[in-house]
């Protein structure tokens, strides 16, 4: 594989960022047969900055939250799930087109995205090692057919810390199933929204990490394969212990409590 990060300053107030990577598969490699190749961008923008105000646009990925185990509120970009043993959500998050608009000041700083239209999961391909899903999909989309994400969130920092409070309308990262009586199975987009908070905290050689997110129509399935709504409420915390420079040690929790969930919901 071959990457490239490139970042450069032009002219006063313009700043341009690039990260893609283009890989290809030899002909041992799992992926090679149904692939060959792969090109993958993460970052492609141009940002330009004025008083207290800056503005991206182009190919973005958009980090939110604390946790590494579980979307609990980073649920804007979508990642790479191809390679079943990468866990670096930095390198799985998946690149859109994207405005984002940053505005800071003494109260804190406030930051607003628009995405034009809302990328999927990257799941493995069928004929590699990690394709488990065995379903004949209709080759029809249905569901949501605005697919226009938008969001804003708000930031203070603090001497030993800072919270987050983030709100958005999203288009969910996979598609929500539902079986056909004769067995193909359709994929639906689906629109969920989305209110949460993020927090971190510093004290002695411990950082206490936590967020909490609240999804509305989030889609579910029945036993029967059928896709139900339902709201649910996220909740993460961590304890980070650091015991010198090199060595860290962390414990974190994750809890998805289902809203009005019943025997119906698998």
């Amino acid at each position: 594989s071959l990457r490239v990060e490139y970042s450069k300053y032009v002219l006063d107030n313009f700043y341009v960022q690039l990260d893609g990577k283009a890989t290809g598969f030899w002909g041992e490699d799992h992926r090679h047969g149904a692939e060959g190749e792969d090109f993958l961008v993460s970052q492609a923008y141009l940002q330009t900055s004025f008083g207290h105000t800056a503005i991206r646009a182009g190919f973005q990925s958009l980090p939110w939250g604390e946790s590494i185990l579980a979307p609990i509120t980073d649920e804007v970009s979508p990642r790479d799930n191809r390679e079943l043993f990468n866990f670096n959500l930095e390198e799985l998050r998946i690149g859109q087109p994207m405005l984002v608009v940053d505005q800071f000041s003494g109260w804190g700083s406030v930051s607003m995205f628009f995405n034009p239209r809302a990328s999927f999961n990257n799941n493995p391909e069928r004929g590699t090692a990690f394709s488990f899903d065995r379903f004949r999909y209709r080759s029809e989309v249905g569901g949501e057919t605005d697919l226009s994400e938008y969001g804003a969130s708000w930031r203070k920092t603090f001497t030993r810390g800072d919270v987050t409070f983030m709100t958005a309308s999203l288009v969910d990262n996979d598609y929500a199933l539902s079986m056909n009586e004769d067995g193909t199975v359709n994929r639906e987009r689906a629109r969920f929204s989305m209110n949460g908070f993020s927090f971190n905290y510093a004290f002695s050689d411990f950082v206490l990490r936590g967020e909490a997110a609240w999804k509305q129509d989030l889609p579910f399935n029945t036993a029967e394969l059928q896709v139900v709504k339902r709201d649910a409420v996220d909740a993460y915390l961590g304890l980070e212990y650091q015991a010198s420079s090199t060595p860290t040690l962390s414990v974190e929790a994750i809890n998805q409590h289902v809203s009005d969930s019943t025997a119906e919901v698998a």
